[in-house]
């Protein structure tokens, strides 16, 4: 009678299982169904085999009670793009069904094996995922057909070593075991100033290092920059990319490589399979009487090099290494041209980087004999394999306190600057702007960050992330109200108003909106007139969408902005006057319309269309591009600083805070004697970001200078306003990545700044002569009648 219960029993749940039923989270009708994910038993689509299972075709459990039923859960089949795929011993990656045909004895056993050698792909944000992490990470925004999408079209992640002789990326070059990878990615990797590290952990290699010279003799390679460089160039040499190792490296760097070279064949039976050995005969030769041969020659020279590096001044070099990186790799011309001008200034024999390392090397026989006979003398293990070239100490300690059984991974442990090489790839191919970024800091030979950053990054260190804590004589905060006052004599912060107009204007709406336009980025921002290296304030054009993806990569990659990390990932910030475009022109004439109350806070008092009306009517300028300029958009990613400025042409300006979250530091007109170290210039010209009076004072930087002064300091928040008074310093730094719009205004108090505004046009290169003469003819006039306006009705 049980069993014909159990019977019936299956037979209902093979008919249930039979009819799919395809609903969503509310009971509703859907195209299809969706996973349960990773947290549930058989939640990611794959061929999970139990006595039940259709093995055919992959399945996995469903959400929202979708898809065919089953007593354990609803389940569905999904597309096998979806499944993951391990790499067997032929180099092929294979999902679990393919895996038990291909090794049809010991399938199960052959998979769990692999679990090391799991596909994984580059997603949008440069990290490697395998495949259910992937759809994690998509799956909210693009659903279960988007994520698929993705994934088929991301590129394979080699950071693990691939299996089998056919698919080898693992090569040997002058300093150390390098994965190939393109060219950009070295690229990026010298411009992050990379160098090479000792392993100080490993006492035996020490100890043989310190007891002679050694086969490597006393040479000292090449460290940060320079020997990046050589590997990469070396690489390319294997890939048959480049014919001419010396000539591309130039002789100098040709000898580093030639007398670094420490290559070990893995069918020498005479050396122990890899591990080095001494010549008896040279170990008995009196130092006195050693032959001075070449390696000698080589690294006699690399010591007076380093003498001479030593008596250098500046900033540590690297330059050459990192432009002749770029220029054999690319076809890039500027470059090129600028590899052959630091060749040419570049003095003989410098080396680039700091401390010199002595490169990693195998153990001696003899030291190993003795680790085997002093600490591990039963141990039945036998001789080493011929991959022990890469292992260390505790590699080898492993290996005979376990007799053999236990062996560490047959490549080498990736290095520091091969984890750093391929995250700099990565990120490159996701944010071609970042690229460019760094391609930048490398043509400027920038080595550190602003002070200004640096002192912000220890400031995060020493006060846990308390912006209030400025080294100020007194920090107040700024008011709050819900109203402009009638009279504008201080800061004020407005507070969030319900309906306002520009909460949805974050970066992901510009980017959408007019992705394609074109932004002003800076490093350094504003630009000063009086900076001596313009190099800080060099403008770098990018589009809208490509800054977003920037300002995405900076958020996940160094969310806590570390001061070691800006020349991998610097901090820029965009600047955009957008409502010229045609498709934006109507938003802001609709603010026009009413009176520029639409984007202001309330209670502001505005004039600035009618000055500009009246100026630009005199001089046969025209009124709404002239005005539109002083409205304008700010991106940036966390960290990004604005360094203390004042605003020019006596205006006032609002900054509305639509994204992320950003905090101001002002300082009033009396503080100028303090913060004022730069010299003013008059000559602006038509340049909107350039400010002549900038300040070099660090707000957070542990100094005296500010120890009298009083700060007035605001977070604002997305949806708040704060309005500042012409003639105010004031500085920033976005705590997350933000969006701000900015408004430069102009009412009785400052009119005639107007006129200096349209003073500047005289500088454009689009008048002509005789409309530049006028232009300047009627400034004058126009001074005179705007101070002799009437404004008694009250208007302001």
């Amino acid at each position: 009678m049980r069993s014909n219960s159990l019977l019936a029993l299956a037979c209902a749940t093979l008919v249930a299982s039979a009819e799919e039923k395809l609903v969503g989270e509310f009971g509703q009708e859907v195209l299809g169904c969706r996973c349960a994910g990773g947290k549930t038993t058989h939640g990611n689509c794959g061929y999970h085999f139990h006595f039940m299972s259709n093995e055919d075709k992959p399945w996995c459990r469903t959400k929202f009670g979708c898809g065919h039923y089953s007593i354990k859960g609803n389940w569905v089949y999904c597309d096998p793009r979806g499944t993951e795929r391990r790499r067997a011993d032929d180099g092929k990656l294979y999902n679990a069904l393919d895996f038990k045909k291909f090794y049809p004895k010991d399938g199960k056993e052959k998979w769990a094996a692999a679990a090391a050698y799991e596909e994984t792909r580059i997603a949008r944000n440069g990290k490697a995922y395998k495949a259910s992490e992937f759809r994690d990470y998509y799956i909210d925004y693009l659903g279960e057909e988007g994520w698929l999408t993705e994934w088929t079209g991301a590129q394979e992640d080699f950071s693990v070593s691939p299996r089998g002789g056919d698919r080898q990326f693992w090569l040997t070059s002058g300093s150390g075991l390098l994965n190939a990878m393109d060219l950009q990615a070295y690229s990026w990797a010298c411009g992050s100033s990379i160098r090479c590290l000792a392993d100080e952990d490993d006492a035996v290699r020490q100890a043989d290092a310190n007891s002679g010279p050694g086969p490597l003799g006393e040479v000292v390679l090449a460290q940060g920059l320079v020997s990046v460089w050589a590997a990469a160039v070396q690489v390319a040499a294997d890939y048959g990319d480049v014919e001419d190792v010396e000539a591309e490296l130039g002789p100098y760097a040709a000898a580093i490589v030639s007398a670094s070279k420490f290559e070990v064949k893995e069918n020498d039976e005479e050396n122990g399979n890899g591990i080095e050995k001494e010549d008896p005969e040279e170990s008995k030769r009196p130092p006195e009487e050693a032959p001075r041969g070449e390696m000698a020659v080589v690294s006699s020279e690399l010591q007076l090099a380093m003498q001479s590096e030593k008596a250098r001044d500046g900033p540590a070099a690297g330059l050459d290494g990192f432009l002749g990186l770029l220029s054999a790799w690319s076809d890039d011309a500027p470059a090129t041209r600028l590899l052959e001008e630091a060749r040419q200034i570049k003095k003989p024999g410098a080396l680039a980087g700091k401390a010199p390392a002595e490169p990693r090397r195998p153990l001696k026989k003899e030291s190993l004999e003795k680790l085997r006979s002093e600490r591990f003398p039963h141990s039945r293990a036998p001789s080493p394999p011929s991959e022990t070239r890469h292992w260390r100490q505790k590699d080898f300690e492993l290996y005979f306190g376990s007799d053999g059984v236990l062996q560490p991974r047959a490549e080498p442990e990736p290095s520091s600057e091969e984890l750093l090489a391929q995250e700099m790839r990565q990120t490159s191919q996701a944010s071609p702007l970042l690229a460019e970024m760094r391609m930048q800091l490398a043509q400027d030979k920038v080595v550190q960050p602003p002070s200004e950053y640096a002192a912000f990054c220890q400031h995060l260190l020493d006060h846990c992330g308390d912006m209030r804590t400025v080294p100020a004589g007194e920090v107040l905060p700024i008011p709050r109200s819900r109203r402009a006052p009638d009279v504008l004599k201080s800061p004020i912060c407005i507070e969030k108003q319900r309906g306002w107009k520009m909460r949805s204007w974050g970066l992901a709406y510009w980017s959408y909106e007019c992705g394609q336009a074109a932004c002003d980025c800076f490093r350094r921002y504003p630009p000063s007139t009086a900076e001596s290296d313009a190099s800080h304030g060099r403008c770098l054009r990018a589009r809208v969408d490509e800054f977003a993806k920037y300002v995405n990569m900076i958020r996940d990659m160094d969310p806590q902005c570390k001061e070691e990390n800006y020349l991998a990932y610097p901090r820029y910030l965009a600047c955009w006057s957008p409502f010229g475009i045609p498709k934006l022109k109507p938003l802001w004439e609709q603010d026009l319309k009413s009176g520029r109350k639409l984007w202001g806070p309330p209670g502001l008092k505005d004039l600035s269309a009618k000055w500009f009306d009246m100026c630009c009517l005199a001089v046969g300028l025209l009124f709404e591009p002239e005005l539109a300029q002083q409205d304008t958009l700010q991106f940036g990613p966390p960290g990004m600083l604005v360094r203390p400025y004042v605003e020019e042409c006596s205006a006032h300006v609002w900054h509305a805070q639509i994204q992320g979250r950003r905090m101001f530091a002002l300082f009033a007109p009396q503080e100028s004697a303090t913060l004022e170290t730069q010299s003013a210039s008059q000559t602006l010209g038509v340049d909107v970001h350039a400010r002549s009076r900038t300040s070099s004072v660090d707000i957070f930087a542990s100094s005296q200078r500010l120890k009298d002064s009083q700060c007035y300091m605001a977070l604002l928040e997305p949806g708040e306003t704060l309005i500042i008074p012409a003639g105010w310093w004031q500085c920033s730094v976005a705590l997350e990545p933000f969006t701000t719009i900015s408004r430069r205004f102009w009412n009785r108090s400052n009119r005639l700044g107007v006129c200096d505004v349209i003073a500047r046009r005289s500088d454009a290169s689009d008048l002509g002569p005789r409309q530049k003469s006028h232009l300047i003819s009627q400034l004058p006039v126009l001074r005179e009648q705007m101070q002799q306006e009437d404004m008694s009705s009250g208007e302001d």
